[in-house]
């Protein structure tokens, strides 16, 4: 009894040691853009308008993959995801409030962001619709809406549009250079089909729920799938490390409560 219980814990220690491919830092010309010369863009979880509650999590693995794609562009500085689940969680902002433009400007204040970035998306498949609008938080102006749409296939085509639409309307212009540079960010981080960046996000899902096991399995599918993609690795990776640090803490947990039973026995 005493054998099986320790044992799981350190078999998931054994098999997170497996070494993953940490991704390339940001393009050079995202580094040399000082900071106070980046606008700061807020993305928030997108809305599901598809009548299924599963399709959920995607709201935030669009959002993740938005986050990610524009951080390539060197005019912007994005605001982690990190910062909006911790704010969600101090504020009590609902999933459902992202798609009110009052509260999405009040997030985007909370957020210190000069831009937020909502959105919706519908899933008839086999095709998939994404909506946004790209707001300044100081006016309330709406700079742009945009539509994407295209087969669950073509995934990473709808969200390469749905980026380039969002850099067109904050008026960004950029050198030929960083035109490549921003390229090959994308390529990087591609997660090209929707049933991958649906997994990816049911994953992230799970990892803010703190159910770090169940978050990394998810996660070993993403990355067989995609297993050339950036973003997939470093998610993974942190993944890891939380996982194994869940492990260990139930297997010193463990460890005190048998020692203790030893010593109470006595």
């Amino acid at each position: 009894m005493v054998r099986g219980s320790i044992v799981a814990p350190l078999l998931l220690l054994l098999a997170l040691s497996v070494v993953v491919r940490v991704p390339a830092p940001a393009p050079l010309a995202a580094q040399l853009v000082s900071e106070d010369d980046r606008h700061i863009v807020a993305v928030l979880y997108f809305d599901n308008r598809t009548g299924v509650d599963r399709y959920d999590a995607l709201g935030k693995g669009i959002a993740e993959m938005l986050i990610t794609d524009l951080s390539g562009v060197p005019y912007l500085r994005l605001v982690e995801r990190a910062r909006l689940r911790d704010l969600m969680n101090e504020v009590e902002f609902s999933r459902s409030d992202h798609a009110d433009p009052e509260t999405a400007i009040e997030i985007g204040r909370f957020l210190a962001a000069e831009y937020i970035v909502t959105g919706s998306f519908i899933d008839s498949s086999p095709r998939i619709r994404v909506d946004s609008r790209i707001i300044r938080t100081e006016t309330a102006e709406i700079l742009r809406s945009t539509s994407a749409e295209g087969n669950e296939e073509e995934f990473f085509e709808i969200h390469e549009n749905l980026a380039r639409s969002l850099i067109e309307a904050l008026e960004l212009t950029l050198s030929e250079d960083e035109a490549e540079a921003y390229l090959r960010h994308q390529e990087e981080h591609r997660i090209q089909d929707a049933e991958t960046a649906m997994a990816f996000s049911e994953a992230l899902e799970l990892y803010d729920r703190e159910e770090y096991f169940d978050a990394l399995e998810r996660m070993a599918f993403v990355a067989r799938r995609a297993p050339g993609s950036a973003l997939v690795s470093l998610t993974y990776s942190h993944m890891r490390d939380a996982a194994g640090s869940a492990a260990r803490d139930e297997a010193g947990s463990f460890l005190r409560r048998f020692i203790n039973s030893l010593i109470g026995g006595g």
